[in-house]
């Protein structure tokens, strides 16, 4: 690919280079975000964002590798807004048997209900399973953690081995695995959701079925009314 340059007002992309399955050459490209307006009626939302997603491919063409970065300086979609975005990622086996990391830094996220919020992510995927670990570094809810495991064989499962949601000086945290399973037919399990502060307990299980009706089983032990409702 000796040159592709293609320019339009949200976007401007800019790639060249080579794929083979016999040489580590690939293709290196740029995408430049630019006046996003026109894309606001196709999503119903504002959207505004400027910055750029650099990365390169390489590879025979049933098991690419890729890595890439995206910086962004600020951004708007609906109500959401936020500073800076950086992210980067590689992944290989594309698309074959899909495997990679990503590594997700966003600057004050804010809302009209939400505080200027920071945090951290990093994921891995390597199939049947993949990682992720959140933390957030600036906010009323500061140091809230999660991190847990995704599994994606016969439907999806969610399991979190560590949830801490923290507000000021009122902590909750799980008591044992967080699992959420969403079926083959679309219905969302919630099999365990235990959270504990102090004497205080929270538990939850039940049934968000595909065509919308919800069935839940909640248990509330010695529950602080004060400090819940201020957070």
């Amino acid at each position: 690919l000796q040159e592709l340059s293609v320019t339009s007002t949200p976007v401007q992309l800019n790639a060249s280079g080579t794929l083979s399955a016999a040489q580590q050459a690939g293709v290196s490209y740029t995408l430049r975000l630019g006046d996003l307006t026109p894309l606001q009626q196709m999503l119903g939302a504002a959207l505004q964002a400027s910055g750029t997603l650099t990365g390169k491919v390489r590879g025979p063409l049933n098991a690419l590798e890729t890595t890439g970065a995206l910086r962004m300086k600020t951004w708007r979609f609906a109500e959401l807004s936020g500073q800076a975005v950086e992210a980067d990622f590689s992944a290989s086996q594309l698309p074959s048997a899909p495997q990679g990391t990503v590594k997700l830094q966003i600057t004050d996220v804010q809302a009209p209900s939400l505080p200027a919020t920071s945090l951290r992510l990093e994921a891995n995927y390597a199939p049947p399973q993949g990682r992720i670990t959140t933390t957030l570094t600036k906010a009323p809810y500061q140091r809230t953690p999660l991190a847990g495991r995704i599994a994606l064989n016969g439907g999806q499962r969610v399991t979190l081995d560590r949830l801490r949601l923290q507000h000021q000086d009122l902590a909750w945290e799980n008591d044992g695995p967080v699992e959420v399973v969403r079926n083959s037919q679309g219905d969302l399990d919630i099999q365990r959701f235990t959270l504990r502060s102090g004497a205080q307990r929270l538990s939850v299980t039940g049934r968000l079925a595909q065509a919308g009706a919800l069935g839940m089983d909640v248990r509330v032990q010695q529950l602080q009314i004060g400090p819940s409702v201020r957070a």
